[in-house]
């Protein structure tokens, strides 16, 4: 994920797309594009506003906000072990939060924030970061 100001949108944020670096020494990788496969919205982290989008014939246009919705499922299934119960219903999605008093609040607020069904309503990437 980048800084707001870069104007970017990834548009597969998963954990499975994260690569972790145990040292300064391993913080690149080496890509081959002719073996890698594009992959747009992973089904699972894809906020509601792409969904719409997808049964709709709505043409406004994306904003970073929907990574940050991604990146909230991800957050969440980091530290539950899964996926919110009815994250696929939009509307069951804030419902089901399961907040666990023996995990970290301050970042099952942050989630909380990030899995808003409104876009105008989840943090910039810059508001996380500064949270964290």
């Amino acid at each position: 994920m980048t800084n707001s100001g870069s104007g970017g949108i990834h548009l597969d944020i998963k954990a499975a797309n994260f690569i972790m670096a145990l040292n300064d020494n391993q913080s690149e990788m080496q890509v081959n594009p002719l073996k890698s496969k594009l992959s747009l919205a992973t089904e699972d982290y894809m906020a509601p506003e792409i969904r719409s989008k997808l049964f709709s014939n709505r043409k406004d246009n994306l904003s970073q906000k929907v990574d940050i919705w991604a990146f909230g499922l991800m957050g969440y299934e980091l530290l539950y072990g899964e996926l919110p119960e009815g994250y696929k219903k939009i509307d069951k999605t804030l419902n089901n939060y399961r907040a666990n008093v023996a995990q970290n609040t301050h970042l099952d607020h942050i989630i909380k924030h990030c899995i808003n069904v409104d876009p105008n309503q989840r943090p910039s990437i810059d508001d996380i970061l500064r949270s964290l």
